[in-house]
């Protein structure tokens, strides 16, 4: 099982790699994300006070060809599912960005979010099946129709997170903010294995796949910052111990997620059909 977070310009043998491990039956669970506020860096120029900018990540060549678009540059907004946080004065305001996915926006047939209450995302991406594509594209997590998509610039520099509401115009879509992905995949390197970086050709010990050779098993997620704890759990020193207290299943759905892809084959395309606990 292959685990991807936050992947930004690789080089093209690292994506070889990558693309073969998935082509060869590997499973994958990919995070990535058009804002990533975990993954910050100040910028050369930047008045003195602002806060570090988020920076955006993306497959663009395996997701090509897997006829799968991501909406890199983008977040998604949702009005409905915006979590308070503190504005300028301190006053709780609804941060369009942040948003808790509710039981009801998950998809309630697969073992990963069958029984799940909620999860928390930040300035997450949108995921969609292109038209011309044959795989098998199964949403789990969703927004809700009153959301709107606004660019990923706009979250960079955000000191009043009310702002976002006067540019809010929802358009009655419901944006795919993870997914499953099965069935045949291409390779997105159809010429075979691209110069590593010291100008050897890459992965030649190997024979060059140019397709899955079994349906393949991956979780797409358009948001890394999920993974951060401050989004879905409080950890508190109690007579010298760390205590966790989850408030959201983020890290159920991670570990939800390894489980199932870690598992066997005939496991993997099991839908939930009771209750699922740990």
């Amino acid at each position: 099982l292959l685990w991807i977070v936050q992947p930004k310009n690789l080089a093209d043998d690292v994506l070889y790699a990558i693309d073969q491990f998935i082509m060869a039956g590997g499973n994958a669970i990919i995070f990535v994300d058009p804002h990533a506020e975990v993954d910050s860096v100040s910028v050369e120029g930047m008045p003195q006070g602002m806060p570090p900018m988020g920076q955006g990540s993306n497959l663009p060549e395996l997701f090509e060809s897997w006829k799968i678009d991501f909406s890199s540059d983008e977040v998604v907004a949702d009005a409905q599912l915006a979590l308070q946080v503190s504005g300028m004065d301190r006053r709780p305001v609804r941060h369009y960005g942040i948003i808790g996915i509710t039981e009801d926006l998950m998809s309630p047939d697969d073992i990963i979010t069958a029984e799940l209450n909620v999860v928390n995302l930040s300035t997450a991406g949108s995921l969609r099946k292109l038209e011309d594509s044959a795989i098998d594209f199964q949403p789990l997590l969703y927004s809700s129709t009153f959301s709107q998509t606004m660019a990923a610039t706009q979250f960079s520099f955000l000191p009043d997170p009310s702002t976002l509401q006067t540019s809010f115009v929802p358009d009655d879509t419901q944006y795919v903010l993870a997914a499953r992905i099965s069935g045949t995949l291409k390779t997105a390197f159809p010429n075979g294995a691209p110069p590593d970086r010291n100008n050897n050709s890459a992965g030649l010990t190997k024979e060059h796949l140019s397709e899955t050779i079994e349906s393949s098993n991956l979780i797409i997620v358009a948001d890394v910052d999920m993974l951060a704890d401050h989004l879905w759990v409080q950890v508190q020193s109690f007579f010298g111990q760390q205590i966790a207290n989850p408030f959201a299943n983020n890290g159920a759905f991670v570990v939800n997620a390894l489980e199932n892809l870690s598992g066997n084959a005939d496991l993997i395309g099991v839908r939930s059909r009771a209750s699922y606990t740990r």
